[in-house]
């Protein structure tokens, strides 16, 4: 390894070799500067990351005939494996219940609690573990016990004070 190292630092203060891009450090004084081994400019953080609605949230409609419909994200950070199966499942639909200033209804993903919290926002959408339920906070209320945070409605949440037990709510992906 120490004779690779030296040959390698050679070929680079020589002016190349195939492999002196890859060794050279592109990151100093916390600033990303252009190789100085070639004309192209170095990789910059923007072009390596993923955009984060890619692969950490998913847009989804929640559609309560004839109430009208709600869009929302479900977003991974929060519970990453429940996101996960509750995106697998689409669309699925349930009947709705209320209790306090919360719409609940029944889902086919079978989870238990993950980052589980008792305290929410208005506006979150959360799986409930205990019910098997996804849970739509629209009014200052705390859940019944622990709920996994998945997203937040991001439009028309006003709907869903107006709902009623037993209405047909269809969640479906944008």
């Amino acid at each position: 390894m120490l004779c690779v190292r030296k040959l390698s630092m050679r070929a680079i203060q020589e002016g190349g070799g195939p492999y002196a891009r890859l060794l050279t450090p592109q990151w100093a004084n916390k600033r990303w500067k252009e190789d100085q081994l070639s004309s192209e400019p170095a990789v910059t953080p923007q072009e390596t990351k993923p955009t984060e609605t890619d692969v950490t949230r998913y847009k989804v409609r929640l559609v309560a005939e004839p109430y009208g419909e709600a869009e929302g994200e479900l977003i991974r950070f929060q519970s990453p494996m429940t996101v996960d199966s509750l995106a697998k499942a689409l669309p699925f639909e349930g009947r709705a219940a209320r209790w306090r200033e919360e719409i609940y209804f029944e889902t086919p993903v079978k989870m238990g609690t993950e980052k589980a919290k008792d305290r929410v926002e208005v506006g979150v959408m959360a799986y409930w573990p205990m019910g098997s339920a996804l849970c739509i906070f629209y009014g200052p209320t705390d859940p019944y016990s622990p709920v996994n945070i998945v997203g937040k409605i991001t439009s028309n949440l006003e709907m869903f004070r107006s709902l009623k037990s037993g209405t047909k709510i269809r969640v479906e992906k944008v």
